[in-house]
């Protein structure tokens, strides 16, 4: 069938009285749905769905859309032919939309909406509802359009970098949104600050891979006008501290003191503590692959409210060095450690000598929950000393061992963390024994072995076979 609509093959308006839903699958031949204009019958359509009709190219939709009044679901996908939409939704009663071609999208459900690549027109009007939205690759929206949409809360722009120009960021505001991530962007750091002001409510920002992009100083705005900014991650841009290399310049910093949780991840530009000496109040710190990082400016104030902290410079292994170790240090001679003013509950690091140590672990007892020891390339056993201070984690609940390469055996004293519930050991090839089920704690619940040596993983394999009750999660991996 290359055609299809009244007074073909045996289809006649009658046939329509009724119809709510038209679903059309697989059918190559297709190439036009025909139709009366302006007829009512369409009106009582609510449910549209066309895939993988190649040849079609037409149906009444795209020629009468005010006529589909009821029309509440239209999915398109791979109608490669298909084009030419009103803009979309047509009517707020559209609530369900995903239009799909190639590497073009839509998908529209009523609170959220994500573009990619798509180049038709949008009607911002009939989606006042929209709460989340992703644009992608996209030149024909621009931030004025956004300001029909109240109920914005989120946004991502994506690999549009038309949408943005200083003219433009002066006459837009957009107050309800709380959340903004720009990725992939060729964004300067003036026209940055310019766009910016935009979002004058924004409390949690995101910036991915937009290489090239440099964080202004102070003078120049930036981050610091986001007064209610709580949360920041940078993640793989290379050059946002190119113009702090090492430390406060002219008495600012490049983060606003109002940050209680900040992430940032492969980046080389960031070489100096100090560039965060202000942020007192963070609950979350996390610092992962930032191999030129150094304690220039330290300040240890900024640990005092964590309960979260990452620090793993060879993240993904790319160097061999830590400062979690000074970093610590650094710590413990501040004194902050005192009984009630160190409340870590999770801890990322790179290191195991840097934790297993007594005055460490000691001040970590009655809040730390989670350790987590990734990439460290350096322990081989643990000493008696670092089995010592492990045995004062009392409150621990998840362990974790992750890509520590050259790690031979796990502690010898793992009975001993009465609390433990989780035992986590990944890509560790040359850990071979496992301790028997009476060497685990009463209290263990579960233990992931993945990705580790034939040995370990057999012996995880036995341990699984013989009690039903205990939870053993074993994945063979293909990592080299």
């Amino acid at each position: 069938m290359s055609v299809f609509g009244p007074g073909l093959s045996g289809v006649t308006e009658r046939s329509f009285m009724h119809l709510k839903k038209l679903e059309c699958e697989d059918m190559p031949e297709l190439e036009k749905w025909v139709g009366e204009p302006n007829s009512r019958l369409f009106s009582r359509l609510e449910s549209i769905k066309f895939v993988g009709c190649s040849l079609l190219c037409l149906f009444p939709f795209l020629e009468s859309s005010d006529q589909f009044t009821n029309l509440c679901s239209l999915h398109i996908d791979n109608c490669p032919k298909l084009s030419q939409f009103p803009p979309m939704p047509h009517t707020s009663t559209l609530k369900d939309i995903r239009v799909k071609n190639g590497g073009s999208e839509l998908f529209y459900d009523g609170k959220k909406l994500s573009i990619e690549g798509y180049a038709g027109a949008l009607a911002f009007h009939n989606m006042d509802k929209v709460e989340v939205m992703k644009i992608t690759d996209v030149s024909h929206i621009s931030l004025s359009d956004l300001q029909k949409l109240n109920s914005l809360r989120s946004i991502h722009f994506k690999k549009c970098d038309d949408m943005f120009s200083a003219e433009m960021a002066d006459s837009v505001i957009l107050h309800s949104v709380k959340n903004l991530e720009i990725e992939e962007l060729r964004i300067t750091g003036e026209l940055f600050s310019e766009v910016l002001k935009c979002f004058p409510a924004v409390s949690q920002f995101t910036i991915r891979e937009c290489n090239g992009l440099e964080l202004p100083l102070v003078e120049d705005g930036g981050l610091l006008d986001l007064k209610m900014l709580q949360s920041f991650t940078g993640w793989d841009c290379g050059k946002l501290f190119s113009r702090w290399p090492m430390g406060k310049v002219g008495g600012g910093a490049p983060f606003p003191t109002s940050l209680t949780e900040l992430e940032i991840t492969i980046e080389p530009s960031l070489q100096s503590m100090g560039l965060l000496s202000n942020l007192t109040s963070l609950t979350s710190l996390s610092l992962n692959g930032c191999k030129k990082l150094k304690m220039d400016g330290f300040n240890p104030l900024i640990t005092v409210n964590l309960k979260k902290f990452t620090i793993n410079a060879m993240y993904l292994g790319e160097e061999n060095r830590s400062i979690a170790g000074d970093l610590l240090s650094e710590i413990a001679r501040s004194k902050l450690m005192h009984a009630g003013s160190f409340q870590l509950e999770e801890f990322h690091v790179d290191s195991i000598s840097a934790v297993l140590t007594d005055p460490v672990c000691s001040h970590l007892a009655a809040s730390l929950h989670a350790l987590w020891f990734s990439n460290d390339q350096w322990a081989t056993t643990f000493t008696e000393e670092q089995e010592q201070a492990l045995q004062l984690l009392t409150s621990l609940e998840d362990l974790n061992f992750q890509c520590c390469e050259n790690l031979q055996s796990l502690p010898q004293g793992l009975r001993g963390l009465s609390s433990l519930k989780t035992l986590y050991i990944y890509f560790c090839k040359k850990i071979q024994r496992l301790p028997p089920k009476e060497g685990l704690p009463a209290s263990l619940e579960t233990l992931y072995v993945w990705d580790c040596s034939l040995e370990l993983t057999e012996q995880a394999e036995k341990l699984k076979a013989s009690d039903p009750w205990f939870s053993v999660d074993i994945e063979r991996g293909v990592r080299n």
